[in-house]
This record gives C-alpha cells, structure tokens and sequence, in this order.
C-alpha cells in the first residue's frame, strides 16, 4: 500500500527544559525517568459519556507533550512521558502517574462505541481533567458501511494509541468533498491496534491521515466496506544548521511541506526549532518525498533576515539527510495602497492575505481605511495575494491576477516592492471575455507587479 506521511511538531514553550531533554537524545520508546528536567507530578481524570455516564475501561494516552515555556527542539512526542497510558476504573477515573511539571501535555482518551477525544493543554500542576466522549456517528451502520482497520508498528506489533484523521471523502458521484455527517471524523486504534469507521449508507471512501506517537504520518484513501492492514514506518530524520552569516540563529521554528499540493499528497506543519548552536534535528518525516523547508515569517520580521525555500528529497525509511548549513539572507517587504475604483473608502478591518507558493507559511494585515498595507518578513520566491471586499473583484489592471482563482493575486517577489498598487471595480466576478491568453491566466512564475497608481 503506497500513502505518504508527515509528522506535525508543534511548537512548544520551555527552553531550558527542552535543551536538557534533547542532550539525552530522548526516544518515546526507550527514553529513561533520568532525563526528566521537571518535579513528577500526578494527572487526575474522569472520562464519562455524553448522557453523563462514566465510561469504565476508556484507555487514556500521554498523545504529546510540550515544555511550557520556550520552543522545542524534539518532537512532541519524543518525551518519555508520551510513553505513558492508563485505563478508566469503574466510575470513570484514571491517574496518569508521574508526569513531568515542567511540560504540558495533550492527552488521547480512546473508548469503544466513542468518539476519540484530545485532552489539551494539560498542566501536571493543575492536578485534574476531564472528557466527555461522544458516541460514534452510525452506530448502527452495517458492516458494508463500515472501515475497519489495524496498525502494526515498525517490528510488526499492533499499534495502539494512533489517530486516524479524516480529511475528504468520496460521496456518491463526488470526490474530494468533505465527510461532515458523512461519517465519524476522526477514530483511533485501541489497544489491538484496532480502529473503525461508521459511515452513511452511500459514502463511497475516506481519505485519513494516520496521526501515530513517535512515527511517521500516513496519508491514504480508504475504502467503505474493506478492512485494512496497515504497517507504519519509522521515517527520516532531517538536520542541519540554520545561519545568519556566521552567526548561529537559535531558538528560531523551522516549517516544512511537501512540494506536492495535491490533496491527497500535500502535508504541512512540520516543524522543529533550533538549539542554541543553530541546530535541528527534525524527526519521523515521510520517506522518499520532495519537501520545502523555510522559517517563519511572524518570527523573522524583527531580524531583517529569512530563509528562502529550500528544497531537498527525503531517503528511505530509518535514514537521515543532512541539509548542512542553511543561509539566511535579508528579507522583503510589500508595501503600497487598495485602490478602489469608485473611490469609495476600505471596509473597515478589510485583511490582506499572503501566502508563500513554495511553503505552508501566511500572513495577513488589515488594510487602513485609506488603502495602505505593509507586509514585512517575506523571503525571495513565488508568493500570492488574496483580496476579497464584498461587491468588488480584481480588475483586469493587476498585472499579476490570477485568472483562475478570484480575488488573487500570483507572481514571484525578488525585491522590496514600494508603491505597490491593489485595483479593485465594481462587480462579484470578472467577465472571462476581457482574459488575457490561456498562458497568461496563471502567472505564477512572473515577477509579481502593482497595478498602474492611476
């Protein structure tokens, strides 16, 4: 079975913590009481059902852990606390023993006949949670509205404690479209590594992403009515350093996504900070994949400096790639004027959007009345702007409108760009008779220009 995965690292808070934890070379699976930074502490719980009900036997999970202050520099599920499970006695209780103070965590309670359900931002001094479970969107669907599935981990053991995420669905004559009332959301697999889907009568497939602990994530179509076996890989690490200069730039988040941006390929929010050497060490990334990685432009407008998209190609399962040292150069910035062509004053807290074609990263800033934005932290690359003020569309003065879809704007930024023109008209779509040629329509490889100021 051919599927693609990504491993999400979230960005996490204390950075002391985080540096002592990362020194041990920590591991999920094998990762000692040793390494602990912080007091051991005791999480409380009651699980119950949505009519109140406890829920006797619900397994609860240590899902991932984050230090609470500073960035993170292992994965969240690296720690040796996100080793942890428990189970629910007769009256819905559980203790998760032993937790690390200096970390929050996110808990995964798992119960038959339910919904999964994350506990969040769960702090081990806080001392207690709780969770109501919802029950399973058809309970009574028949086996041919069902999926059902088993995760085997690396060493062919079943995997327990894994999410499985719903992200699409085939539905009738339709694919792609989303599984809301179509079936459950989101399943997880049990302590057999076991997990199920109860769908409605005509959805045809699901595509899932495979959200499991220490692993790599898989992304694949699944079948209404077929059972699946299912063996989840190790992954690639991925290191290197990051540079301003010869200065080592700490403490700074580095994103990665696929350059595939098909929806059933596209993964995103990979992410890892950097040591205090400007080091990272980016753990369970999908093998054999070509990937962008980048910085952040919300963390980078202060510095002057970015890294532009790099592009590298992932190995085969269990191997590292090493990107060496990654420079960074001075970042851009857009800044210019909304120009409506009535005249008519900017919606108040009417937002510009801009993306980055080669990176999951995005910024938005609201317009002022008189039509001026700034954008700042941009690195050098293909990039878009997204626009939309009710009863107005982009005219056809934009030298860069995206043709194809409304309301943006798609070139490439390799300069400050000052002075830059937005126009926009009257009217809820552009008549297609006023287009320029087909090759023209999309261009996402031309320099990104403004619109004449008149």
């Amino acid at each position: 079975m051919n599927a693609s995965s990504q491993f999400y690292l979230r960005r996490p808070k204390r950075w002391q913590a985080t540096l002592a934890l990362a020194a041990a070379s920590l591991c999920w699976l094998g990762a000692g009481p040793n390494a602990r930074a912080g007091t051991p502490l005791d999480v409380r719980g009651l699980v119950t059902g949505a009519d109140g009900d406890f829920i006797e036997g619900a397994a609860v999970y240590v899902f991932t852990a984050q230090p609470k202050d500073g960035k993170s520099i292992v994965c969240p599920s690296c720690y040796p606390d996100c080793a942890k499970h428990t189970q629910t006695d007769t009256s819905g209780k559980f203790v998760l023993s032993g937790l690390d103070s200096d970390l929050d965590f996110r808990l995964l309670v798992v119960a038959k006949g339910h919904l999964p359900r994350y506990i969040r931002n769960v702090d081990p001094e806080a001392g207690s949670v709780e969770a109501s479970l919802k029950p399973i969107t058809f309970p009574k669907a028949l086996p041919e509205h069902r999926i059902v599935g088993k995760l085997l981990d690396p060493e062919g053991k079943p995997l327990a404690g894994a999410i499985v995420e719903v992200e699409g669905a085939r539905y009738g004559q339709y694919s792609y479209t989303s599984a809301k009332n179509l079936a459950d959301p989101i399943a997880a697999t049990d302590a057999h590594g076991e997990f199920l889907f109860t769908c409605k009568s005509d959805l045809k497939g699901l595509l899932v992403t495979l959200k499991p602990r220490g692993l790599a994530r898989e992304k694949m179509w699944l079948d209404v009515g077929k059972s699946y076996l299912i063996p989840v890989k190790t992954g690639v690490t991925v290191t290197g350093r990051l540079l301003n200069g010869q200065r080592p730039m700490s403490e700074l988040t580095l994103d990665m996504s696929t350059q595939e941006r098909s929806m059933e390929n596209y993964l995103a929010n990979l992410e890892i900070a950097t040591d205090e050497e400007g080091r990272f060490k980016l753990e369970h990334v999908p093998a054999r994949r070509s990937f962008w990685i980048t910085t952040q432009m919300k963390e980078v407008i202060s510095l002057g400096a970015t890294l532009a998209p790099h592009a590298f190609v992932t190995g085969d399962n269990g191997s590292t790639v090493d990107l060496g040292d990654l420079a960074m150069r001075p970042s851009l910035s857009i800044s210019g004027k909304v120009v409506m062509s009535d005249g008519k004053p900017i919606p108040e807290k009417t937002r510009l959007s801009f993306s980055l074609e080669d990176s999951n990263d995005s910024a938005q800033v609201t317009i002022e009345e008189e039509g001026d934005f700034e954008i700042r932290g941009i690195p050098p690359g293909r990039a878009s702007l997204w626009l939309r003020i009710p009863g107005y569309r982009l005219s056809a003065k934009n030298p860069n409108k995206d043709w194809l879809n409304d309301g943006r704007l798609l070139g490439v930024v390799s300069k400050n760009l000052e002075d830059f023109t937005i126009h926009l008209e009257p009217g809820e779509r552009f008549d297609q008779n006023d287009a320029p040629p087909d090759s023209e329509r999309y261009p996402r490889d031309k320099p990104l220009q403004g619109a004449p100021a008149k």
